[in-house]
């Protein structure tokens, strides 16, 4: 391990670590579920064959990572903190691996405790860290593959494949258990099976003269992926067409999801995501040898032209490119570490003073993260109406698309209400009916965007009324109409 750690280096990675576990496990159940962690408890449930069920007859995601949570809350029963116990693991232990992919890629102990630090204290990082979905897990696989490849690339040689062959088969196996995280890890992989390849012919025609660098161990290790990932297969095209098919309603702009995940990486401040990119062009000058000649475009510029193609025809989110953030992180932490060797600067000194400024950029961000909910408060709304209502009253939801988040926490065992959630479209015809009821109706409207505009048919039957909002919450808003 002398490769990648010293005493020192060893005893400031151990701080590192300590802290990141200290900043995802403090107020892990503090956030509300919201309707996509809601979404992970409904598809986690059951056995492992309905999981796989699930999957095919409509969840959006590979079944791994719901198998995984099944087996924690089954364990541990049903909390937020147990929903959540899987990402924020994965996400602390992202950190030495993350360590780990960056000092080989530099060769330089320094790079990677920056970027250890850099991940620990990220708003982006932590915030996944601590939301019951499969992001931080798909992260943390593809980074275990990314350790593994770097080490073969930096490690191979014609006369020396043979031997180091294991790491791409570990590689490839990493690689191959991420898609089973999160779909979007074929994007992130992709790059690297063609930068593979690239390996091979380059080095086989470098010693050989010919195309026998493309040898069994390429095709054993194209199998072990292939393994891996041909059974998702069987449902991953019709999967792919489920996405696509939303794109109408949920498709993103190209140049803000673009722009928007260097924002987020750079702890939500746009001049700060300036000033990292103009750190990562400045270390990519240390990556101009043949093995990473491509290696970064490929891993970085790749995965971000294919997804603003994407990003208008299917439900794209920033947080899909999570896995950008261990090779961008290094080109930072690579461009930070040139700078301040042209100043001649000790080690010490340097990461003390890099340590302060990524605290100064994101303690404002955690700062607020940890005093204020991210997610709607479907929690305080259904503990209001717990205590308001009576036998006979009616609690009307909409959209009816939040309802797994809400009933979550609104389990109606205090009384004798009625429950119906209405769904876009027929909500003021349905209202209208639901008026004629005996007892108080309870209005819970999520403020999602179609909630948003003054001109929605929710909001215009509210005005007409003249009811306001007996109750709100974050994004919900509680609204009594007498019968």
């Amino acid at each position: 391990m002398d490769r990648f750690i010293t005493r020192s280096s060893g005893i400031a990675l151990l701080f590192i670590i300590g802290l990141a576990t200290v900043l995802r496990l403090y107020h892990l159940d503090f956030n509300p579920l919201w309707i996509d962690e809601a979404a992970t408890l409904q598809f986690s449930t059951g056995s492992f064959a309905e999981i796989w069920q699930y999957t095919a007859a409509g969840e959006f995601n590979p079944p791994g990572f719901h198998w995984i949570v099944n087996l924690v809350i089954t364990a541990l029963g049903v909390s937020e903190f147990s929903l959540r116990l899987v990402p924020m693991l994965a996400g602390i232990l992202t950190v030495p691996v993350a360590y780990c992919a960056a000092t080989v890629m530099a060769n330089d102990r320094r790079v990677g405790l920056i970027v250890a630090f850099l991940i620990t204290c990220s708003p982006f990082h932590l915030y996944y860290s601590q939301e019951a979905r499969a992001y931080t897990a798909m992260l943390l696989l593809y980074t275990i593959g990314l350790t593994c490849y770097l080490l073969w690339v930096k490690t191979t040689r014609p006369a020396a494949m043979p031997a180091t062959r294991y790491l791409l088969y570990l590689a490839m196996g990493a690689f191959g258990v991420a898609v089973w995280m999160h779909f979007y890890a074929v994007i992130a992989i992709l790059p690297i099976l063609i930068h593979m390849l690239f390996q091979h012919i380059v080095f086989g025609y470098l010693e050989y003269g010919d195309s026998r660098g493309v040898d069994r161990g390429f095709f054993l290790a194209s199998g072990i992926f292939a393994i891996c990932v041909v059974p998702f297969l069987t449902i991953g095209p019709a999967l792919f067409g489920r996405r696509t098919g939303m794109g109408v309603v949920w498709g993103a702009d190209p140049l803000m999801m673009v722009t928007d995940i260097f924002v987020e990486m750079a702890g939500f401040h746009i001049l700060f995501a300036l000033l990292f990119i103009l750190l990562a062009v400045v270390g990519m000058r240390q990556y101009l040898d043949p093995s990473f000649a491509a290696f970064v475009p490929l891993t970085i510029i790749v995965p971000l032209i294919i997804s603003a193609i994407l990003a208008p025809h299917m439900d794209l989110s920033v947080r899909y490119l999570i896995f950008l953030i261990p090779v961008f992180y290094t080109l930072v932490g690579t461009g930070i570490v040139d700078v301040f060797d042209r100043l001649t600067w000790s080690p010490l000194p340097l990461l003390c003073i890099v340590g302060l400024f990524i605290v100064l950029i994101n303690a404002p961000t955690l700062a607020t993260y940890y005093t204020d909910y991210t997610k709607i408060d479907y929690r305080g709304a259904a503990t209001y109406l717990t205590d308001a209502t009576n036998d006979g009253d009616t609690v009307v939801l909409i959209p009816q698309s939040r309802e797994s988040a809400f009933t979550f926490y609104y389990k109606n065992v205090t009384d004798n209400t009625r429950y119906l959630p209405l769904q876009f479209g027929t909500e003021v015809e349905r209202l209208n009916e639901i008026v004629q009821m005996p007892g108080t109706i309870w209005l819970v409207r999520a403020d999602v965007r179609e909630c948003l505009d003054p001109d929605a048919p929710i909001n215009r039957w509210l005005a007409d009324r003249g009811i306001t909002a007996q109750q709100t919450y974050k994004w919900i808003s509680i609204y009594q109409v007498q019968a």
